[in-house]
Order: C-alpha cells, then structure tokens, then sequence
C-alpha cells in the first residue's frame, strides 16, 4: 500500500502482483492522509541516514518504481520522492542566492533562499480535436490534470511535501509567495512541520496578506531571526498583531516592513509596544512608508527607546547622544548572564585581574608543583604522580590561555616599539654631529 500511495502521486505505471495492478487504499483518497503517510515515511528514512555508521547508507532502502517494457526499473529512494512529488506537478521551486542590491538596507542571508509558488493553473490544448469539440458543445472544460482528488489537485496537503522537502535539503531560508498564502491550511502547515527556520520572507504578498497570515508567523517559533514582510500592505490595524507574533518567536533580529501602509503614528505605536513588552529587536526597516514629518517621527522614537532604557539603563544598554536621531540601544541582557546577575540580583562586580599577575601567579604554581615532585616522597607514589598530572593539566591551561598569547604579542610589540624608537633616536643624534 505504501509503494501504492507513492506511485499515485507520481504518476506511476502502477505496483503490480500477479499480474494484477494493486489498487489505491481506500483511506489515500483522501489528501491529507495521502501526504501524511509520505511524509512520515520520508521523514524516517531520511533520519535513518542520518545515524551512524555512514558506510550502511549505500544498502538503504529504495523504492522500485515499474516502467515501460524493455525500460530500466526506476530506484528511488524515498527522500528524493518529495521533490519529485513537486516536480511532477509543476509547483514551483528553485534555490536563489540573495541579492546583494540594497544590502545596507536588508539583513544578510547566509546561504540559499528556497523560492516556493504554486504549480500554475493548467492550460487546455486547444489544438486538440477533443478539446475543441467540447469547447464547440460548450462543455466545462475543466482543472485538467489539477482536479479535485488527483494529484496534481490544488491543495493544502501539498504543503506536507514542501515540509518533508525542506528538512532532506536541510533549508534554513525561504521565500513564499502570495500564491501559496492563498491556499487553506498550506502556510501553517509548512511552518508547523517544517524544521527551524532562520528567515522567512514574504515580501509582495500585498492584498493576500491578511491578519490570519500574519498570526501564522508564530509557528516559525524561536530559530527565526529574519522576518521579511514588506510590500505586504501592513498597516494599523495589524500593530497589535504583529506584536504577538514577534514576541511569540521571541528571537527576530530583523524586521522588515517596507513599502507598507504606516503612518507615523502606527510605526510609533509599533515600537512603544515593542519597548513596553521588552521584544529586543536590533533593526528594523520602515522605508517606503508614508510616516510623514521624520524627524517628528525620530522624536517620537527616541522618547520611546529613551523610556525603555530607563528601566535597564544601569546595566548599561543605552547610549543616549545629543542629537534625537543618535541612539544606540541594547537589548537587555539575558537570564543568567553576567550583566543581569549584577544588575538584577546585586551580585558583586568582577574584580579586574592584570593578564601578567595571571602569568606570574601561574609560573609561581608550576615552581611549586617541580619543588614538590624533588622534594616530597609521597610524590613518587603513583597517587601523587596522577595528582601532579592532573595540577599541572589544569595549569598548563592558563598557560595556553588567548589571553596570554595575545599578552605576548603584545609585549613583543612594544619591545619592537621601544628598539625603534630608540634606533631612531640613535640615528637623529648621530646626524646631528
């Protein structure tokens, strides 16, 4: 039945036994079961090949795909089938690297972008006589091979191909256009059962995008940090919206919302509410809307990120210049992180340590561990041996610290320094005899 399931979608020659073609599970006529099933078993042996020993993935299992007579049986192996899937129905897929135009205004991408449409609506041959005589009988023609209950069908389920895809070629980064946004259920379930993903962009949704779109961002969840919904029509009424989502992934670190529709007062509603829920976000891009008096509204945003400073201002986040528009604001600092212990709990400052005390202090244990080994005799027993060892482990650390190599470089830089300026000096003296 599983072999039966994949020959369907793919549009098989069919699993044949004993000279009879196995028919269709009941139960996969249905879509959602259909394309469950396929994903379940993609996802498992894709994760198979995943455990070692990699010497065994070369016996994994495939599946036998019948072919014409006299044509060679095709080996497939199920984590390929997703894309083949796909491909066989025309939706649309191609990995693009990112632009680099415009870069001081968007967030970098590291690695390839999957682009993602829906399979374009079928185009009846009417050079064919049976398509012409239906037309000339006035005959519906039809969705051709995207009927409803083939599989080539516009439908939601679609998306679990898509999931099952991005997991096997291991996407972090990806592109959906308005196409898809406009298929029930599809975008959820891409985000539910995909794996984390690092951006999302769906810039030129325009009307498609809607508050439901826009609240199904959530189920990106904590690995996204680049959210790209500009040219998405975003305005006022979408602030509070947004907001929910931003602070349900909780780890954005860039938000783009250009060439929408806010105004100066939505935008400066849209970072009070930031600040006021404590959402960190490091850049955010607003260009392209129609925000009205900038300076206005750089006022208005610098009385807002002033106010947030203001409740973690001791730690040190804010840096505060004369001009309005001059603003540099941390997020506030982690739980359990050095600068909250000392903010939040009053947990005592580190006390500085000079990098030579260090070697010093080091060179005095390292004295102290030889004199030990000549002088003691239990340091001649096999307990005191291990003893020294695992001592002079530990302290050999320090002395292949960074910090005391880039202490060393640093004397060594100032000794050459010191013997050039001498030397110049030198040579000043003996040209003015």
């Amino acid at each position: 039945p599983v072999l039966t399931i994949f020959d369907f979608d793919l549009v098989g020659h069919g699993v044949w036994h004993d000279g009879k073609r196995e028919d269709l599970p009941k139960l996969a006529t249905d879509d959602w079961y259909r394309r469950s099933m396929e994903f379940d078993v993609v996802k498992l042996c894709y994760q198979a090949l995943q455990l070692p020993p990699e010497s065994m993935n070369p016996s994994a299992a495939t599946f036998i795909m019948v072919q014409p007579y006299l044509t060679p049986e095709w080996l497939l192996p199920p984590p390929e089938a997703p894309r083949r899937i796909l491909e066989r129905h025309h939706w649309f897929m191609e990995f693009v690297q990112p632009e680099i135009d415009d870069l001081h205004t968007k967030a970098w991408i590291d690695g390839r972008v999957l682009h993602m449409e829906r399979a374009p609506e079928f185009q009846h041959d009417f050079s064919d006589p049976l398509v012409r005589e239906r037309v000339e009988r006035g005959d519906e023609l039809g969705k051709g091979d995207q009927e409803d209950g083939t599989p080539g069908a516009i439908h939601g389920s679609v998306s679990l191909m898509y999931a099952a895809l991005m997991t096997t070629e291991k996407v972090e980064h990806i592109h959906v256009y308005s196409g898809l946004l406009e298929i029930d259920e599809f975008f959820e379930t891409l985000l539910r059962y995909g794996p984390p993903l690092l951006t999302l962009e769906l810039s030129g949704s325009l009307e498609v995008f809607t508050k439901d779109v826009l609240r199904t961002i959530k189920f990106a969840g904590p690995s996204l940090k680049i959210l790209d919904i500009s040219e998405c029509n975003v305005n006022e009424d979408m602030v509070e919206t947004l907001v929910e989502v931003l602070e349900a992934c909780g780890n954005v670190k860039h938000l783009d919302l250009a060439h929408n529709l806010l105004d100066g007062q939505a935008a400066a509603l849209l970072m009070a509410s930031l600040c006021e829920n404590r959402i960190d976000i490091p850049s955010i891009r607003f260009d392209g809307n129609p925000l009205g008096d900038i300076e206005e509204f750089r006022s208005e945003v610098a009385a807002v990120l002033a106010a947030r400073g203001e409740q973690v201002v001791a730690g040190g986040e804010l840096v505060l210049h004369l001009e309005d528009d001059m603003i540099r604001w941390y997020p506030k600092p982690k739980e359990g992180h050095l600068a909250y212990r000392i903010r939040d709990e009053g947990s005592l400052t580190p006390k500085p340590v000079a990098i030579k005390e260090v070697r010093t202090m080091a060179n005095t244990i390292k004295n102290k561990l030889d004199k030990y080994e000549k002088q003691d005799p239990a340091a001649q027993t096999s307990g005191g041996q291990d003893w020294l060892w695992r001592q002079r482990q530990v302290n050999q650390k320090v002395f292949d610290s960074p910090l005391l190599d880039l202490y060393k470089m640093e004397i060594q830089h100032r000794v050459k320094m010191q013997e050039e300026a001498e030397a110049a000096k030198q040579a000043a003296e003996e040209a003015a005899k």
